[in-house]
């Protein structure tokens, strides 16, 4: 998947861009003031002055632009902020190489009014009545609901269908411990589910360069590893060099850990692909039967499997494993069948023999 083929509600965020820019600029302009009377004396744009001033959040809103202004770093804050959101999945992919060197304090310090821009002012329609007025409001939890429609399996694992509200959460794919300022950047949220997003498997967990789901098409870049002798799944880059998104992608997510235990999927998989073949086989009745008809009935699946990946769950293993078998298996498959009609042709012939002697 690439940019143009996201779904806009992926983007509903997008315009959050301008007020994080209203906020950082006039924070920067105004260095250490620490008196409430002073911001609307200053000079700021005007949607900013609207939502300083709404009466709902007046005094929390304040207070937290406020900290940015006594923030020593809040100039590189800000130089960050447009490098990451202008260059996201750049910096992702390894192209634009950045090097953070926020303090631990100054994350600290910025981190409060980042944290309340994307659990309260979201939910807020008076930021969408003053940034995004021409948009439909659409709080945080009925944008997941979207996501699940547009993304029904979690984009990390293939495991879990996320149509269910309790399977799924907003995941920070940069997470907010190190990356704040990426609270509400639209790129940066990620619609997983639970298990992924939880403490066992990415928890804060990041890692750049790194493959984003919703951009790189994990299935594009990683590849399955079957062990029949252990019943064992591992995933791999699918590159030999330059490898280190990938790499890092299932490393960060624990797909390896994610695919522990699943060797049925792979069993039945299996099963499905050997019944197709000697369908086919027997509809050939053995004549003019070749091992591509086995490649072609495998393919035939496998690109069933790849059109329904972020629609229906383990499409991405079982797409895997029709791989794994045209690589490994159907030679075997071929063989098996060349033997059996080997063998049907030989009690055909003893047929023929028997009604002759009888005759």
């Amino acid at each position: 998947m690439n940019q143009a083929m996201l779904s806009k509600e992926f983007k509903t965020y997008e315009f959050t861009h301008s007020f994080i820019i209203d906020v950082l600029t006039w924070a920067k302009d105004n260095p250490g003031t620490t008196i409430y009377t002073d911001i609307n004396k200053s000079t700021m744009t005007i949607n900013l002055k609207k939502m300083i001033n709404t009466n709902r959040f007046r005094g929390k809103l304040q207070a937290y632009v406020l900290s940015l202004c006594n923030c020593n770093e809040i100039e590189l804050v800000y130089e960050y902020y447009l490098s990451f959101t202008h260059n996201y999945f750049k910096i992702l992919s390894g192209q634009i190489k950045v090097s953070i060197n926020l303090t631990k304090k100054t994350i600290s310090e910025i981190k409060p009014f980042f944290d309340y821009v994307y659990n309260n002012l979201l939910d807020c329609k008076s930021l969408w009545d003053v940034y995004n007025s021409n948009a439909k409001f659409v709080k945080r939890n009925e944008l997941r609901k979207l996501l699940s429609k547009s993304y029904k399996v979690c984009p990390y694992c293939d495991l879990v269908d996320m149509n269910d509200p309790t399977s799924s959460n907003m995941d920070h794919f940069l997470p907010l411990s190190e990356f704040p300022f990426l609270s509400v950047f639209w790129g940066n949220i990620v619609c997983a589910c639970s298990i992924c997003n939880g403490h066992q498997i990415k928890n804060n967990n990041w890692a750049i360069p790194i493959l984003h789901p919703y951009i790189n098409g994990i299935h594009n870049n990683t590849r399955f590893i079957f062990n029949k002798t252990d019943k064992s799944i591992q995933i791999e880059p699918i590159h030999l060099y330059d490898n280190s998104p990938e790499v890092n992608f299932i490393k960060v997510l624990k797909q390896n850990i994610r695919y522990n235990n699943l060797w049925d999927y792979v069993q039945n998989e299996e099963n499905e692909i050997v019944e197709e073949v000697c369908e086919l086989y027997n509809a050939y009745k053995g004549d003019n039967w070749k091992p591509i008809h086995v490649i072609r009935s495998v393919e035939f699946r496998r690109r069933e499997h790849l059109s329904n990946i972020g629609k229906i769950t383990h499409s991405r293993l079982r797409m895997g494993y029709c791989d794994y078998f045209v690589l490994k298996e159907a030679e075997l498959s071929m063989k098996f069948l060349e033997s059996e009609n080997k063998k049907r042709q030989m009690r055909i012939k003893e047929r023929q023999q028997l009604i002759f002697e009888e005759c």
